[in-house]
């Protein structure tokens, strides 16, 4: 009764949402936004931090005697499944004292504005983000005006290595930028099972088709990137979490922890290494491409790839899905033009060739800069064991 309760609030406070909150003259999800949005059952991951996000969108509730602290928001409509898990696992919004966050995309801080009014926290964020959450996401260096979201003012601007302190828990910022200016991750030490756990909270360290070279609106950026993982690489880790789910494998994760799995799977300092070793790549991928194009051919090389028809029948025989796409070798067109040719094969996606065919079909419509792109232009990863599938696309730049 009390869980037919908890989701009929849920389906009303949904509902009142939609038709009046006022993120309705905000950026909304598109179909692969919402598919990072779906309601997941909440869980205590480990000692006093619980999951109260959707399926990738995180947020996470860090518990004291003294009152809560939030972190992240997801989207603005990621906020009445916060609410409804908070109460699900017996505890009250209006005891959140502290909203936190990790950078300020609307994927992570559209709903903070409407979280601010519902608990009454305060906001405590660093002060390049605290700028763009103010602007609600507009003049952001990398989209602009695109993914606006309700203005939110902070109450506290943290420099890095300043902590938050409630209760028996301390929270230390850790600015972590190249994602957003502001981007910051976060630590804290977690008591579980009679011993201690270093917790790291990532921000984000993925590159969606930003300019790392000569970039007016962000000159450190690449700097910035590579200050980045040097601070994370530094940071002790046992317990790896993230901005989004499919960063340290939270749909897998929660499964065998909920079989009782021991160790505790969310015990992952070896995945927190992978995780930072395989961006960091890509970031240096992405940078050298775009500080040499004219070593593009170079670059595709990467793409040949032997064994890509085998991995890609055994993603479709084993229902992988796709987890990320990326592009290497474009000069003019933006990752995320490219992004919108995918047709409906989005990120989140049971992999399918055909989808994958048809995709690359309406990619090669940019003839005046690319050659038409094949299966052969590819390259594949597959990842064990949350088994997703990691694309990267080659274009090889027509001669002038």
């Amino acid at each position: 009764m009390l869980n037919a309760m908890l989701y009929l609030r849920y389906f009303v406070v949904t509902l009142f949402f939609v038709a009046f909150c006022p993120c309705a003259t905000y950026a909304q999800p598109d179909e692969q936004s919402r598919a990072r949005n779906q309601p997941v059952k909440p869980f205590r991951i480990i000692g006093n931090i619980y999951y109260v996000g959707a399926s990738d969108v995180t947020s996470f509730l860090i518990v004291t005697p003294q009152g809560h602290i939030l972190l992240d928001s997801g989207f603005v409509e990621t906020v009445p499944q916060i609410e409804q898990n908070v109460v699900q696992l017996g505890f009250k919004l209006a005891d959140v004292k502290v909203l936190i966050n990790s950078h300020a995309h609307f994927d992570h801080a559209g709903g903070l504005a409407q979280l601010k009014k519902l608990t009454g926290a305060k906001l405590m964020t660093s002060e390049a983000d605290a700028q763009l959450l103010a602007a609600g996401g507009k003049g952001d260096f990398g989209f602009g005006d695109k993914f606006a979201y309700e203005p939110v003012k902070a109450d506290r601007i943290l420099r890095d290595g300043d902590t938050i302190k409630l209760g028996d828990v301390t929270m230390v910022a850790h600015l972590t930028p190249g994602h957003t200016k502001g981007c910051t991750s976060w630590t804290m030490k977690v008591h579980d099972g009679g011993k201690d756990y270093a917790v790291v909270f990532v921000g984000s360290t993925t590159v969606p088709g930003y300019k790392l070279v000569d970039n007016k609106d962000y000159p450190t950026i690449a700097d910035d990137y590579a200050r980045t993982f040097r601070v994370l690489q530094s940071l002790p880790c046992d317990v790896f979490l993230a901005s989004h789910g499919s960063f340290f494998s939270l749909d897998q994760k929660s499964k065998l922890l909920a079989e009782g799995k021991q160790p505790n799977p969310f015990i992952d300092p070896h995945g927190y290494q992978e995780f930072l070793k395989d961006t960091e790549s890509d970031f240096k991928t992405k940078l050298n491409a775009q500080s040499s194009p004219s070593e593009s051919e170079a670059g595709v090389a990467q793409c040949r790839q032997p064994e890509r028809d085998s991995l890609m029948k055994e993603a479709e025989q084993r229902q992988f899905t796709l987890r990320r796409v990326e592009f290497l070798g474009l000069t003019n067109t933006p990752d995320e033009k490219m992004h919108s040719q995918m047709s409906k094969f989005n990120e989140g996606d049971i992999f399918s060739r055909a989808k994958l065919t048809d995709s690359l079909a309406k990619m090669s419509r940019f003839r005046n800069e690319i050659y038409p792109v094949r299966l052969n232009d590819l390259m594949v990863r597959l990842n064990e064991p949350d088994k997703t599938v990691d694309l990267t696309i080659c274009f090889r730049p027509k001669r002038r």
